[in-house]
């Protein structure tokens, strides 16, 4: 034991050493070398200690830490190569520099900890915790990781390169970048966590979850994705590119902007969410739904969807282009503008729904039901409809231009102005 010591330089080479503990030491160099033989220390603890730099080096089997502990330790460099440790954990310390290479590290604690530059490459740890800690760069490439947690850790920056991490949680952190490239995450679970940016490029993410979150940009490239649901999350920008998502779901969310390109959603919720701009373009999605849903524009360019279901809803725009629905349905819903242009859409129905305007130009739609609904321009401008009917429904105004309807009916029906002069039309 070395006890408010100084010690220029301490190396153990071909040692075998039970138990290695310094308190209240100041160290310049500490370093453990060669085979597993060589430097066996069962427990390594520095308390109160100044060491500039801790390496332990060479092959997986040189270099065998049981336990590796710094309680309030200032660490300018720890960097483990080719090292084997059972539990490495700081305690109110303080380290410039941790860089773990082609490591394995059963348990990686960081308590109270602030670490500049955290980094590991080709390693292999089963858990890492960091609670009440500050990293301004996390870094892991190549890196397999059983469980990552951040507990009220504040990290300027994660990223996650070609790695695999079983679980990925934040609870209560502070993260100005969070990057997933090439990337394979079993569950990414973000509760009342704080990012600036979280952006997937490649990746494969079973599950992820934002509860409590904020978040400004949540970008997903060419991404695989089994659940994405956002809860009570607050999201300037939700952007999916070429994205692969089985499940979307917003719950008591806020999200300026969702944009879906050339993605492919198998359900879209949205429960209670506030929405300023919602945007497909190329994305086919299974199921559409908003419930209880604030959006100021919602926009569908040459998109495929099963069933677009909004109920209770306020919709400043909807606007369909080259757009195929199955089934549209508003029910209870207000909407100020619904435009279908070059859309087909074989179910277009509306109940008790509130529309300013609705506009269909060069739209195909095999059944659109108005049923006590009040609309103020029902306008269909070279556009095909098996039938069109409207019950105890009331419609400002009426017009049928170069219009194909296999069957109108009007039932109970309140129409301000109606234009029955059809050009080129079959009939109405």
């Amino acid at each position: 034991m070395l006890k408010e010591e100084l010690v220029d330089s301490l190396a153990l080479t071909d040692a075998d050493v039970d138990s290695l503990a310094l308190t209240d030491a100041l160290v310049d160099s500490l370093v453990l070398t060669d085979a597993l033989t060589d430097a066996l220390a069962d427990s390594l603890a520095l308390t109160d200690a100044l060491v500039d730099s801790l390496a332990l080096t060479d092959a997986l089997t040189d270099a065998l830490v049981d336990s590796l502990a710094l309680t309030e330790v200032l660490v300018d460099s720890l960097a483990l190569t080719d090292a084997l440790v059972d539990s490495l954990a700081l305690n109110d310390a303080l380290a410039d520099s941790l860089v773990l290479t082609d490591a394995l590290v059963d348990s990686l604690a960081l308590t109270d900890a602030l670490v500049d530059s955290l980094a590991l490459t080709d390693a292999l740890v089963d858990s890492l915790a960091l609670t009440d800690a500050d990293v301004d760069s996390l870094a892991l490439t190549d890196a397999l990781v059983d469980s990552l947690a951040l507990t009220e850790a504040d990290v300027d920056s994660l990223a996650l390169n070609d790695a695999l991490a079983d679980s990925l949680a934040l609870t209560d952190a502070d993260v100005d970048s969070l990057a997933l490239t090439d990337a394979l995450v079993d569950s990414l679970a973000l509760t009342d966590a704080l990012v600036d940016s979280l952006a997937l490029t490649d990746a494969d993410v079973d599950s992820l979850a934002l509860t409590d979150a904020l978040v400004d940009s949540l970008a997903l490239t060419e991404t695989d994705a089994d659940s994405l649901a956002l809860t009570d999350a607050d999201v300037d920008s939700l952007a999916l590119t070429d994205a692969l998502v089985d499940s979307l779901a917003l719950t008591d969310a806020l999200v300026d902007s969702l944009t879906l390109t050339d993605a492919l959603v198998d359900s879209l919720a949205l429960n209670d969410a506030l929405v300023d701009s919602l945007a497909l373009t190329d994305a086919l999605v299974d199921s559409l739904a908003l419930t209880d849903a604030d959006v100021d524009s919602l926009a569908l360019t040459e998109v495929d969807t099963d069933s677009l279901v909004l109920k209770e809803e306020l919709v400043d725009s909807l606007a369909l282009t080259d757009a195929l629905v199955d089934s549209l349905a508003l029910t209870d819903a207000l909407v100020d503008s619904l435009a279908l242009t070059d859309a087909l859409v074989d179910s277009l129905a509306l109940t008790d729904a509130l529309t300013d305007s609705l506009a269909l130009n060069d739209a195909l739609v095999d059944s659109l039901a108005l049923t006590d609904a009040l609309v103020d321009s029902l306008a269909l401008t070279d556009a095909e409809a098996d039938s069109l009917a409207l019950t105890d429904a009331d419609v400002d105004s009426l017009a049928l231009t170069d219009a194909l309807v296999d069957s109108l009916v009007l039932k109970e029906e309140l129409v301000d102005s109606e234009s029955d002069s059809l050009t080129d039309s079959l009939n109405s």
